[in-house]
């Protein structure tokens, strides 16, 4: 008796997909396992006293911000701090293998993700919408961008809020799509809990806002469009929940302390800095040399000296406004990654740390969807004649570049290996840091 099995299903897909990104993902990073402790872990790791217990558990979750740690006034980055330190001490692979699943998971959302907007787009099947979900998100997950992210420990706050900001949105995806009030719970539930990891989170209302607007042609037609509508409401109601619990926390622990918030350094030079940040994140994006973990507190002097990066991106973000309201599907990616980029790279200054590499986490996913889906778009005009070599080239292209990540994610890895290293190439990259 034979048994059909459905390869091309979504959560055959995603299996194998997760299969494959966490072999990769052990290649890549072998290397980088037991590299150093460096800058922000000494004070969120090795210093970090709060972690030393889990029991009792509020001793761990209320910890109170001193002069803006990494993990101040984030309770669950804490929290996954001293599990870790309860599994394992400091042993530095442990850490790290933590951050590789966290990483993991988030590829699976984002590949989920991608395919359902593939589908609601329109022009795709749901066997190819499902192929061009896992390349994006092998080609996202294998970026040696996100070594930053990885291979630096404490930049696990990066990605543990990438995945319940992630998850809140493919929940809240699901519900505008079924109109499933469970879907929605999930969503807010999500929502809330990212507050609890990073600030960052907060741009879940208006990305899922954002997404209600781009597809909500596309969205109006489903069948289950009334559902929907009735629930509207009460998602985003619930969603406000999110920035509500990070000004409480804010009030509760403390804050950032003196490294973050409106006050700690010029608004108007912070944004004039992060015109440049936003090109330099693009250029990492399209090509990883150099990748640096510190670029300093500088910031710029006037406009005359940012001019060239603030008028293009001034033009973007015009253009994007623009497309909003014409064709917002097309510019959707491109509107997504602006905003999620916008919480730690617009007028709120970081002031410690004016740019890093680290903040393009999720929104390198956006960019990174959109060339992809742009391709699978042209080749799916052509002939079935023609398309048969293009895609033979195009898994030839995947494959060369998941091979080109690996091999600098292990390169890049090699600078982690002890503190002098990584700051001697630190230095050698970026000398204009004046720490």
């Amino acid at each position: 008796m034979r048994v059909a099995v459905n390869t091309t299903s979504p959560a055959t897909q995603l299996i194998g997909m997760a299969l494959l990104t966490s072999g990769l993902l052990a290649i890549a990073y072998a290397n980088g396992l037991d590299a150093a402790f460096v800058f922000d872990d000494a004070y969120s790791i090795v210093d970090n006293t709060s972690i030393r217990q889990l029991v009792p558990l509020g001793n761990v979750l209320w910890a109170r911000a001193e002069g803006g740690r990494t993990h101040d006034s984030r309770p669950l980055l804490n929290l996954s701090l001293a599990i870790d330190y309860a599994l394992h001490g400091l042993w530095r692979p442990g850490f790290r293998l933590a951050n590789l699943l966290i990483h993991l998971i988030n590829a699976v959302l984002v590949a989920d993700i991608s395919r359902r907007l593939l589908r609601l787009a329109g022009g795709f099947s749901a066997a190819t919408a499902g192929r061009l979900a896992v390349v994006i998100s092998l080609l996202w997950a294998l970026h040696p961008l996100h070594t930053n992210v990885i291979t630096y420990v404490i930049q696990r706050a990066e990605s543990l809020a990438a995945v319940f900001l992630l998850a809140a949105c493919d929940a809240a995806i699901i519900a505008l799509t079924s109109g499933r009030g469970t879907a929605a719970v999930a969503a807010v539930a999500f929502a809330v809990l990212g507050a609890f990891a990073k600030e960052t989170t907060a741009v879940v209302l208006p990305l899922v806002g954002l997404f209600d607007w781009s597809f909500r042609d596309r969205l109006a037609w489903l069948p289950t469009a009334g559902a929907s509508r009735r629930l509207r409401p009460w998602l985003y109601a619930g969603l406000c929940l999110n920035p509500a619990a990070i000004v409480g926390l804010a009030v509760l622990l403390g804050g950032r302390g003196g490294s973050a918030g409106l006050g700690t350094a010029s608004t108007w030079r912070y944004l004039l800095t992060q015109t440049e940040a936003v090109w330099l994140y693009g250029g990492r994006l399209c090509w990883p040399r150099p990748l640096v973990l510190d670029y300093g507190d500088g910031l710029a002097t006037d406009l005359a000296a940012v001019w060239p990066a603030a008028t293009a991106a001034a033009a973007v973000l015009s253009l994007v406004v623009f497309g909003l309201g014409c064709c917002p599907r097309r510019v959707f990616p491109v509107a997504a990654a602006l905003l999620l980029v916008g919480p730690s790279s617009s007028i709120v200054p970081v002031a410690t740390q004016t740019m890093a590499e680290h903040r393009f986490y999720l929104a390198s996913a956006c960019l990174i969807a959109a060339a992809v889906a742009g391709a699978g778009s042209w080749a799916s005009r052509l002939s079935a004649a023609r398309l048969r070599p293009v895609a033979m080239v195009g898994v030839l292209l995947v494959a060369t570049l998941l091979a080109a990540e690996v091999a600098r994610i292990r390169e890049r890895n090699r600078d982690f290996a002890t503190a002098v290293t990584l700051w001697q190439q630190n230095l050698r990259d970026w000398p204009a840091n004046d720490r």
